[in-house]
């Protein structure tokens, strides 16, 4: 009985996304422009970080190309605030 409740529950929420006719907000524009723009948004943002993990990469793989010794090889690895304490 907990789990047919806890499932009619679940699935409840989903019915009301069913919408045919646009919705606008109080600036008039549609749900579906907001969500386009915000969609853009966090793709730039995550390029933007994926550009920047690149470049760290590439730095971190130059390093240990360069490595000659052990100990260089070492300082390569980047340490975490915890660990160089």
């Amino acid at each position: 009985m907990n789990k047919m409740l806890l499932l009619a529950l679940l699935l409840t929420p989903t019915l009301a996304f069913a919408q045919t006719a646009p919705v606008t907000t109080t600036t008039g524009v549609t749900i579906q422009q907001e969500t386009a723009a915000g969609f853009a948004h966090r793709k730039a943002k995550m390029l933007d970080l994926l550009k920047k993990r690149a470049v760290a990469l590439e730095k971190r793989q130059q390093c240990v190309q360069a490595a000659g010794t052990s100990e260089a090889l070492s300082a390569c690895i980047p340490q975490s605030k915890a660990r160089k304490k």
